[in-house]
């Protein structure tokens, strides 16, 4: 698996580093958005029958926490449909981000909670969504490294 995903993301433009090189992070190493978008639909959508595509959490107006409840309300609409959801985090106090996969929700209201798993270590947690509203939730369970919910795919 990890030849396979080294090797998606190097012919869509981006760069594999060890797991073992945390301090190099990923930054400018991974992928942005459109080539995201583009190596989900080419080889993730034949087997989903899905067609993905990026939506910026913090396009349009409104206050920052309105616009991360608007797309967690996306997020759970489409996890209740059966779709797992990838998600882009920014980190807040490191420069980069992540993407992480949503692939399941539960409860209701403040105490709702999403199931997100990093695929960059295999782990998942379930993590609050009034965490996730604030811009300020811990998205891998061993990291100590909190970030903002900044894109989501459709």
């Amino acid at each position: 698996i990890a030849k396979e995903q080294k090797q998606l993301l190097e012919d869509h433009g981006g760069k594999a580093v060890p797991v073992t090189q945390e301090s190099k992070g990923s930054g400018s190493l991974g992928l942005d958005t459109a080539p995201m978008e583009k190596m989900l639909n080419e080889h993730a959508g034949p087997a989903t029958n899905h067609t993905y595509k990026a939506t910026e959490v913090d396009s349009g107006i409104g206050a920052p926490d309105m616009k991360r409840k608007v797309a967690l309300n996306k997020i759970e609409e489409r996890l209740k449909s059966g779709v797992d959801v990838p998600v882009g985090v920014k980190w807040n106090n490191q420069p980069g981000g992540h993407i992480f996969l949503m692939s399941d929700v539960r409860g209701r209201g403040p105490s709702q909670e999403f199931l997100v798993t990093n695929p960059k270590t295999g782990e998942s947690s379930w993590v609050k969504r009034h965490e996730i509203e604030t811009g300020n939730a811990k998205f891998s369970p061993t990291g100590d490294a909190t970030g903002d919910l900044n894109m989501y795919m459709q």
